[in-house]
């Protein structure tokens, strides 16, 4: 089926929130939602579950046999029926346990299941984060940020090594300075889904999940709509987002990413692509 692994470069765009909201909105299959943070773990302290089962747990399980029937063993069920293994609160143990769920090559074999989907939040992705191995496993990588400079200028400089990754694209989170078509062809990543700014939404899926009454968030309609397309194929089509506002007039174009934190739109060429 798909793996699909969400991170960021910068800050906190809410990452854990847009894995949260995508685990609980697929519907074609069930789905299991994998901490996989080595900065350690929000979701046990946020919504109240204990940390053992877990990813340490799973972790352990797992590598000698990465089979994928044991992730549930491993899982809390929340009321709305979204499974979750959540990892340890530490960094140091978070570090090493995701470090040995990526050498189990466990996502691998999620990711070749038929019976089950899984999001994994893999937190802040640092050039030498253990993380790297889980997300080369996967079958989708997508990069969380806000349509903003300093988001984009954090994460030109890396877009080489990220398009690398399976499936890599972008997941863009609340309103910018940049449409997604402007994004997407400065840094040749697609635009998987733009996801409003949605604050109480937010709140209530790190306090409660998807409980009674959550259906109807702004967060989670999108989210809903984004698994949907991903159950059909998880691979991702560039897209521009009409909510998103551009600060370029059309007929423009932006200079290369390495300037984007400083720099303004020049004018297009004649029959340019519109990057560079």
């Amino acid at each position: 089926m798909a793996v699909v692994a969400l991170v960021s470069i910068k800050g906190s765009p809410g990452v854990t929130t847009a894995a949260l909201a995508l685990a609980g909105a697929w519907r074609s299959r069930p789905c299991v939602l994998l901490e996989c943070d080595p900065a350690g773990g929000d979701l046990a302290p946020s919504l109240g579950l204990p940390v053992t089962p877990g990813l340490v747990s799973l972790a352990a399980t797992v590598r000698q046999s990465p089979d994928p029937a044991q992730v549930g063993q491993h899982a809390a069920t929340l009321p709305s029926g979204l499974r979750v293994v959540v990892a340890p609160v530490g960094a140091e143990q978070a570090r090493v346990t995701v470090d040995a769920l990526g050498q189990s090559q466990l996502v691998a074999s999620l990711a070749h299941a038929s019976d089950v989907a899984a999001v994994a939040d893999g937190g802040r992705l640092d050039p030498e984060s253990p993380v790297m191995p889980v997300l080369r496993q996967a079958t989708v990588v997508l990069v969380c940020l806000r349509p903003r400079r300093s988001d984009l200028a954090h994460l030109a400089p890396r877009a080489e090594t990220l398009r690398d990754l399976p499936g890599a694209g972008l997941v863009l989170i609340g309103p910018g300075e940049f449409s997604g078509a402007e994004i997407s062809g400065t840094l040749r990543m697609p635009i998987a889904v733009h996801l409003p700014k949605d604050p109480h939404g937010a709140r209530l899926l790190l306090s409660a999940g998807l409980r009674k009454g959550t259906a109807m968030l702004p967060l989670v309609r999108a989210a809903r709509s984004f698994a949907d397309r991903l159950a059909v194929s998880p691979a991702l089509d560039s897209i521009e987002s009409s909510s998103t506002a551009g600060d370029a007039r059309p007929g423009q174009r932006l200079v290369p990413p390495a300037a984007w934190g400083t720099a303004r739109p020049l004018p297009a060429k004649a029959g340019g692509t519109g990057c560079e």
